[in-house]
């Protein structure tokens, strides 16, 4: 199937765009706005002599100590610095003035973040030189955002569960991983048992969040999740912005984590890794719920391992860097019974349904549709069938419960031949032991090139690659797919970026970036036509619906066989950004933008091969699922109607401007303006529909003047930024900022809200046996009455060919009966969010820092989904009576939060410590499109869901800790050791991360009847917390709430008086502990080993409660977190 966007075009706009990235540093003189999101640092500051007086004209020389570029510039007429485009690293800052000692300082710059310098001169000549170690500020005297850096030490030394970089944003405050469960939506689950990617920030939900690696994007176009994990040994640090981003960033209005990769050096240096854990060495995940007898633990292996190294190829002038990472992971599945047919049954014969001792004593088979009044039973007949099947063609049973021969479907037969035999013969149900296997390959690296062309002209190449698995094995076995395939990223990422020095006071940064990216679910037998080699027909039409049909019904009498198809997201993304700096006295202003096209394909057919439905319990033809395969029909076929893939565009652009202006030394005003144009995805051949919410009616995209994104476009996203700064003693050690930021950010919920997979380009239709169909594996038969299949008296009669994909005569006007899917406000405008902050930094003694802030968020415009074709409370009609379930997309949700922020942290030679507090409350009317969503959702009524988020978490403590003991050579104690006694005693460490949270709330449903409904709570909520027993108090709630019996169906009065999410689950209690030994072979070559304990305590991580009150587990744990038990982990790690 060939792609919609291909590859000549792409090559195309590839030319194009390169021919614009050539043109952007000459263009940028002369529109300085064109193009902007740079991840460089800045250098301000101030020079005096000691008693205060400015220092006009002195000159810095700014070095980076890695590769030895240079920077000079001088102070302004009042002694002031300012020196932007930064590239993150470690440089040497010399001033120097007539008449005055110099002084030399060592300073670290960080992606995005302004480092402060303040030197006082002493008279003197300046060829003496002075080292200081105070002049580089701790604290913020710059800008109003918030956020930290998560350094390279932290990275490459923390105990990280699986190397996810990302958990260490946790240790930044406001931050959490979102709602448990959510893993950031990433369809391969990469580093999913340690959370994969998600990030909530001060209450926002994870679609917010932006990530950007070495300035440009790094985010999926679909489910707004990154595309490059930040990797362990090649990433030289990376930034979490919180709250109130300059106006450089957009889409923002989350987490903006900035992260860069390191560059090659003068010197050759680099590391080599290797991680193993084993089951052996791991805590029993398998918690005893609910009377469970004990399980041993499930082995268990897993590898990691790597490295990288850099280099120079030229002097001063070219460095290569380069990383890689392989994960190898295999784990068996929990085994399972199952339901296999047995012997006899693959042959017609289901005697064995007379012996209720097949059956765990009771007779499970049912009466079908043609036993007069079988749905009542009020016709004399007995309440239970007594294990027979019948004849669909007479209504009566088989004589002895056994089909002739020539009465089986022959498809059917091979269908129930190629399951798996039984493996005990004692009983028709559960008699199969299943056992998975599961596996993940990871492969993943990075390549840097860095270019310094002359002193003014610096280059850049980054290549970016992950080809990342994960996948499991059948249940059924090799030759019938069942609950298995694979789950899989391929992606590639190209960067340019060029920074041209005009003068000290012009700079522009350009990139140019290209990432391809591919991710789905490849299913098992791909490429093989299972179904069609069993005589399934209509299923595999093509290579993308290869495998096997979806096949099933209750899952308890028959297991379920297939899947709807491949699912798979090709992307391209094409960007140019620009930012240019300009110093101008005491303003430092940065213009520029951003140019961004989304190219998003995406492939993922509603029952792609066929859905063949089975009646539960063989209610249709002949009282049991396998009996109905081979002489009725099924009760419902669905067939998919998208046959290829669909491909949208979308725009993410922006301008904007930030003028950073120091009014005077101790006060600095952040004043910006953005303009995003976020452009609602259009498909390339107007293959997009939704329903009209008002009438019912298909909006077809192109068509009776609807355009062909369906939404409206808004041009009117303004985002100013706006802060300050103020050292308030003057000494650089006390720091009172604050500021207020608007955002905007895409939010298209997912592959399954995506316009194109609405009827009828995408969805599927339906055919019922209650309508008339008789549909078997081999065809179907002429049209008849209800549950009959006129003619079907051998097994080859059902020829008839089955429908094919789409809606023929599809009249959008009038859309055929039972027809659901997505509707859509026309008038929706991109999601918004107001940050707002006021900080307090101190800096106690010369190490550390504490820092108190007010953070807030207020959000509004957010996307949500209403159910607007069911029986709303006190009703008695549907909206559209004819039609099917539609779910209205409304970008109408609000959020609140409000935060009280603490940070803490220590850095000196031996120890690097950091401590987060957050206590705060966030409210929303809006779950994401990927969570759990309200029980109640009214679209007339938004506010019936205002309640405490499902990101809300009231206490947030985070720390972490790298400590190397003082003992050895060169500490305190043994410091003229010898250098064998140095490798018994030196080079001891210790690593700790810890995490404590309090719980996250949850819904509590009545779990029946129409809407869905909370309960009345009837007593204050009251918590036990037992684990063993009720976490709540169950008692007070309440589901007698009056109903109206409309066609059968109970529909609530009103609304339970519970408010959303007013109950909340077991905290969270983690900490990982790593003991490291270093030993220094020489100065430049070192091993470590370490040992890991992810969850050292073992604190069982419970998940939340039963929320259902007509369950029988309501008020009680029956679960604990994926991955939560004790793991450990040996590493050895060379560094050289």
């Amino acid at each position: 199937m060939t792609n919609i966007f291909n590859q000549t075009r792409t090559s195309q706009k590839l030319s194009r765009a390169a021919g614009l990235g050539m043109l952007a540093g000459s263009l940028t003189m002369m529109l300085p706005s064109a193009m902007a999101q740079s991840d460089t640092g800045r250098v301000v500051g101030t020079v005096t002599d000691t008693t205060g007086a400015a220092i006009p004209n002195a000159t810095i020389t700014l070095t980076n100590t890695a590769n030895g570029s240079i920077r000079v510039d001088k102070s302004s007429g009042s002694g002031e610095l300012n020196i932007s485009a930064v590239p993150a690293g470690d440089y040497s800052a010399k001033i120097e003035a007539t008449g005055f000692q110099s002084q030399n300082v060592n300073l670290t710059v960080v992606v995005t973040q302004v480092q402060t310098l303040s030197f006082k001169l002493a008279p003197g000549s300046e060829q003496q030189t002075v080292e200081v170690t105070a002049a580089a500020a701790l604290v913020n005297t710059s800008d109003a955002t918030l956020g930290e850096t998560i350094e390279g030490k932290q990275i490459t030394e923390l105990p990280l569960n699986g190397r996810n970089a990302l958990n260490l944003a946790l240790l930044t405050p406001g931050v959490t991983q979102g709602a448990y469960g959510e893993s950031g939506n990433d369809p391969s689950n990469r580093n999913g048992e340690s959370g994969g990617s998600a990030l909530s920030v001060n209450g926002t939900r994870p679609q917010a969040n932006n990530f950007l690696l070495d300035g440009v994007d790094n985010n999926d176009g679909l489910q707004n999740i990154i595309l490059f994990f930040p990797p362990v040994d090649g990433t030289q640090e990376f930034k979490v912005n919180t709250s109130v981003a300059p106006a450089q960033f957009g889409r923002a209005g989350g987490a903006l984590v900035v992260a860069s990769i390191k560059s090659g050096t003068n010197g050759v240096h680099g590391s080599a890794f290797d991680q193993y854990r084993s089951g052996k060495f791991a805590a029993n995940p398998n918690y005893s719920f609910l009377g469970a007898p004990p399980v041993a633990n499930p082995p268990y292996n897993r590898n990691q391992f790597g490295g990288s190294v850099g280099f120079p190829f030229l002097k001063d002038k070219l460095f290569m860097f380069g990383d890689y990472e392989g994960t190898r992971e295999s784990l068996p599945g929990n085994s399972a019974y199952i339901t296999v047919p047995t012997v006899k049954m693959r042959t017609g014969d289901f005697s064995e349904l007379l012996n209720p001792g097949q059956t765990y004593g009771n007779f499970d088979t049912t009466f079908p549709a043609c036993v007069p009044n079988a749905g009542t039973l009020n016709n004399n007949i007995s309440g239970n069938s007594k294990g027979q099947i019948y004849d669909p063609q007479t209504c009566t049973p088989f004589q002895n419960n056994q089909i002739p021969m020539a009465r089986l479907n022959t498809a059917a037969v091979n269908y129930l031949n190629a399951f798996p035999l039984p493996s005990r013969s004692d009983r028709a149900l559960q008699n199969y032991l299943s056992q998975q296997q599961s596996a993940i390959k990871y492969n993943r690296f990075d390549a840097r090139l860095d270019y310094s062309l002359t002193k003014k002209d610096l280059f850049f190449l980054r290549f970016s690659y992950d080809n990342s698995t994960n996948g499991a094995t059948s249940q059924l076995g090799p030759t019938l797919p069942n609950n298995a395939g694979t789950s899989y990223v391929h992606a590639r990422g190209y960067d340019l970026g060029y920074t041209r020095t005009f003068s000290p006071s012009i700079v522009n940064e350009a990139r140019l970036a290209y990432n391809r990216d591919n991710y789905g679910y490849q299913p098992p037998n791909y490429g093989q036509n299972i179904s069609a080699d069993l005589g399934i027909v209509n299923a595999n039409r093509n290579l993308e619906t290869s495998g096997g049909a979806l096949i099933g019904g209750s899952n308890d009498q028959l297991e379920y066989s297939g899947d709807y198809g491949l699912f798979a997201v090709p992307q391209n993304t094409y960007e140019l950004t620009d930012t240019l700096n300009i110093q101008r006295g005491a303003h430092s202003l940065k213009v520029g933008g951003t140019y961004l096209l989304r190219q998003t394909q995406f492939f993922r057919p509603i029952s792609g091969k066929g859905f063949f439905a089975i009646a539960y319990h063989g209610t249709d033809f002949t009282g049991w699922e396998t009996s109905e395969l081979l002489v009725g029909g099924v009760d419902n076929y669905a067939i998919g109607a998208q046959d290829g893939y669909f491909g949208n565009i979308s725009n993410e652009d922006g301008v904007f401007a930030q003028d950073d202006w120091r009014v005077t030394p101790r006060l600095t005003l952040n004043l910006g303006i953005r303009w995003d144009l976020l452009t609602w995805p259009y498909e390339k051949h107007n293959q997009q529909a939704a329903f009209n919410p008002t009438n019912g009616t298909v909006m077809i995209a192109g068509q009776n003047g609807i355009s062909r994104s369906i939404i409206n476009q808004d041009y009117l996203n303004f985002a100013p930024r706006v802060g300050f700064a103020y050292d308030v003693f003057g000494d650089g050690k006390t720091a009172l900022h604050g500021g207020y930021g608007l955002f905007y950010f895409p939010d298209y919920g997912g592959i399954s809200n995506q316009l194109g997979q609405q009827p009828p380009f995408g969805g599927s239709a339906t055919y019922y046996a209650r309508n008339g169909y008789c549909v078997t594996f081999t065809g179907q038969t002429t049209l008849g009455n209800p549950y009959t299949c006129p003619g079907y008296t051998t097994g080859n009669s059902a020829k008839i060919a089955l429908p094919l994909p789409g809606f023929p005569n599809f009249n959008p006007a009038a859309p055929p009966a039972g027809l659901g899917g997505l509707a859509v406000d026309r008038d929706n405008k991109h999601s918004r969010l107001q940050q707002y902050n006021l900080q307090l930094q101190q800096q106690l003694g010369s190490r550390d820092v504490l820092s108190i802030a007010y953070v807030g968020t207020h959000a509004d415009r957010l996307s949500t989904y209403y159910p607007i074709n069911s029986y709303n409370f006190n009703t008695t009609a549907l909206p559209f009576p004819t039609l099917g379930g539609i779910s209205l997309n409304e970008y109408n949700g609000i959020s609140w939060y409000n935060g009280l922020q603490a940070h803490y942290e220590h850095r000196q030679g031996n120890a690097l410590l950091t401590a987060s507090y957050t206590w705060s409350h966030a409210l929303d009317d809006s779950p994401d499109a990927f969570g759990a969503g309200s029980t109640v959702s009214i679209a007339s009524n938004p506010f019936a869901s205002y309640g405490n988020s499902a990101q809300d978490q009231r206490h947030i403590f985070s720390g972490s800790a790298v400590y190397n003991f003082p003992f050895g050579r060169g500490q305190a104690f043994g410091g003229n050791a010898n250098r064998f006694m140095d490798l018994l005693i030196g080079g001891w460490q210790s690593n700790l991360v810890g995490l404590f949270q309090t719980g996250q709330p949850f819904d509590i449903s009545t779990g029946v009847n129409s809407p869905g409904n909370r309960p009345d709570l009837i007593a204050p909520i009251s918590y036990p917390k037992k684990i063993i027993g009720q976490w709540f108090n169950t008692a007070a709630f309440s589901d007698n709430i009056p109903t109206l019996n409309v066609s059968g169906t109970g529909v609530y009065t009103r609304v339970g008086t519970l408010g959303r999410n007013q109950v909340y689950g077991p905290g969270y209690r983690s900490v990982n502990l790593g003991v490291q030994k270093n030993l220094h072979f020489t100065d430049r070559i070192s091993l470590e080993l370490h040992g890991d304990a992810f969850n050292v305590l073992n604190t069982p991580e419970f998940t939340n409660p039963s929320s259902a009150v007509t369950s029988g587990t309501f008020g009680e744990i029956t679960g604990t977190r994926q991955n939560s038990a004790r793991q450990i982990q040996l590493t050895s790690r060379l560094v050289f």
